[in-house]
Formats: structure tokens, C-alpha cells, sequence
């Protein structure tokens, strides 16, 4: 309902898109939508662009023709190779921690049965 709403009040359409097939299916489906909303309720509505984000190169379906906006927003393989490692380093670190504190059961529990041997 949200979308008929944005669609009917709006004069234009930009539509932000991955270059992947799942999306082109979804655009299909944003587009049987807008179909709908010009037909009966904004006549006026029409495509102003596409943006194509999380771009890396592969060629993209040129669907669009000279719809598509020439700024592309490029896939940061950088950002994910940070994100990936900062996972990996934070998954080390707990691992520390546990460790740590299983030594410190540990001698507190030695510690704790040498007291009372004596």
C-alpha cells in the first residue's frame, strides 16, 4: 500500500538497482505496479532513471537504454574485505578471551583443591 501511495503522489520514478537477474525480476514486478498506478490513478507518472549500485564490472543488462543514469555506484570489494576480516579478528579475540578465562578456572580450581589438601 505504502508503494501505490509513493507511486501515486510522485511525478517521477527513479529506481535504485543491483545488476543482477533477482532484480531485473523485481523491476518486473515494480513495473506491473507502476503499470497499474498510471492506468488508474497517476496518469503523469513516468521513469526518470536507473542507478545501478553494487557495480563490479560484469556487464549489466542494458534493459533500460538511455534510462540509466551514467554514474554507476561501484561495488567496494575493500569494504567487504574489511568487514570480512574484522569478523575474523573479533571470532580471534573471544576465542582469546574464552581461553583466558577457562586458564583462570582452571588455577583458581588447582588452587582451590591444593588448599584443601594441606
Amino acid at each position: 500500500m505504502l508503494t501505490v501511495n509513493a507511486l501515486t503522489s510522485a511525478q517521477h520514478l527513479v529506481i535504485p538497482m543491483n545488476p543482477s537477474l533477482y532484480s531485473m525480476q523485481g523491476t518486473n514486478d515494480l513495473f506491473k505496479s507502476v503499470s497499474k498506478v498510471r492506468n488508474n490513478l497517476n496518469p503523469h507518472l513516468s521513469l526518470l532513471g536507473v542507478i545501478i549500485n553494487a557495480h563490479d564490472s560484469i556487464p549489466v543488462i542494458e534493459s533500460f537504454g538511455d534510462r540509466i543514469f551514467g554514474t554507476v555506484l561501484f561495488k567496494s570489494i575493500n569494504l567487504r574485505e574489511y568487514i570480512e576480516n574484522w569478523l575474523k579478528k573479533a571470532e580471534n579475540d573471544l576465542q582469546n578471551v574464552r581461553n583466558n578465562f577457562l586458564a583462570d578456572e582452571a588455577d583458581i580450581l588447582t588452587n582451590m583443591v591444593k588448599g584443601h589438601s594441606e
